[in-house]
C-alpha cells in the first residue's frame, strides 16, 4: 500500500509501476518491491520502522505497517529488511528469508 500512496504522492503524468520480484540468493529468499513514487526524503529514512511514524494525513494512515513487517521479517524470521530510496525516483524495499527457515541472517538495525 505504501508504494501506491507514493505513486498517487508523486503526482506524475506517467503511469505508476510496482515491481516484485524474487529469488534465491545466497541461501536468502528475497522479495523486492520497487515502485516510482516520490521517494523517501532522507531526513526521514531513519524513522520509516518506528512504529506510529507516517507521513500520511490523519485517518490515512496509522504507522504500523513497516514496523510490523520488521517485526515479523527480522525479529520473528531472522531476516532482514532494508530499503533503498530516491527522492523523485522511487523506493525498494528488499525482504530478505533464510531458505532453510533457521539461520539468522546478518541484520542491520533500522
Amino acid at each position: 500500500m505504501n508504494a501506491a500512496y507514493a505513486i498517487v504522492a508523486a503526482k506524475r503524468n506517467e503511469p505508476g509501476s510496482i515491481q516484485v520480484k524474487t529469488r534465491l540468493n545466497d541461501g536468502a529468499v528475497e522479495v523486492s518491491i520497487k515502485d516510482n513514487g516520490c521517494g523517501i526524503p532522507e531526513a526521514i529514512q531513519d524513522r520509516v520502522f518506528d512504529q506510529f511514524f507516517t507521513t500520511k494525513e490523519v485517518g490515512q494512515g496509522t504507522g504500523t505497517g513497516l514496523s510490523e513487517a520488521y517485526s515479523i521479517v527480522v525479529l520473528d524470521h531472522g531476516g532482514t529488511l532494508t530499503f533503498r530510496s530516491e527522492v523523485d525516483v522511487g523506493t525498494e524495499f528488499t525482504i530478505r528469508l533464510p531458505a532453510d527457515g533457521t539461520t539468522r541472517l546478518q541484520s542491520h538495525a533500522p
